[in-house]
């Protein structure tokens, strides 16, 4: 009678490892592409950060000059437009067409 407990208690803590096995083979076999495809979108990720540091480390100080010259051109338009005199007008008739 011992024995056969012992080996009811055996089949079942056997069946147990094999379905542990199981059941990690399994979840190995889809966790696994996942994870290279982790490895290799972390890999581009990692080559655009360089790319991009790169690209800004080259145009440090340029925007700079290119601010003032906007800033000198938008001033010039400025004081042009301060100057025109505009005519009054007057409409008496006006005529909205809508496009279908």
């Amino acid at each position: 009678m011992e024995s056969t407990v012992l080996l009811a208690a055996l089949a079942i803590v056997s069946a147990c490892v094999a379905l542990l096995g199981w059941v990690i083979k399994f979840l190995f076999t889809k966790i696994l592409p996942v994870i290279e495809n982790l490895v290799k979108v972390t890999e581009l990720n990692t080559e655009a950060t360089k790319s991009s540091d790169t690209y800004l480390r080259e145009r440090n100080g340029r925007d700079i000059h290119f601010h003032e010259n906007i800033m000198k051109s938008l001033l010039v338009i400025q004081e042009g437009a301060k100057n025109q005199q505009v005519a009054e007008q007057t409409v008496e008739h006006q005529t909205v067409n809508k496009q279908s």
